[in-house]
């Protein structure tokens, strides 16, 4: 015995049938709602991801700002240093003028 077609006008007007039903539209939802879920997870663990991503790159930024306070606070005492060095006037002259 072979098995009804899927696309006769027939098995199309039964299909739309049970989907236009309560229960069809029943299931129709519960399968819409497990889908929302499973987006809404998904969305949770990037956001996660993120979040953890975000707090990494924040510690770095807050570092390279302390740093470069860090050494802009210093350099008054190294360009001082630097002016009683002929070697080190030129590493300045070269790293000021990019030579």
């Amino acid at each position: 015995m072979t098995r009804p077609r899927k696309d006769t006008p027939e098995a199309v007007a039964r299909t739309e049938a049970v989907a236009a039903s309560p229960l069809g539209r029943l299931d129709s939802a519960r399968r819409a709602l497990a889908d929302a879920e499973r987006d809404q997870a998904a969305a949770g663990e990037a956001i996660a991801h993120l979040t953890e991503q975000l707090a990494v790159a924040t510690a770095r930024w807050d570092a390279a700002v302390a740093r470069s306070a860090e050494i802009r606070a210093d350099m008054p005492r190294l360009r001082s240093a630097a002016a009683d060095d002929p070697e080190a006037r030129g590493w300045l002259h070269d790293a000021r003028f990019g030579q």
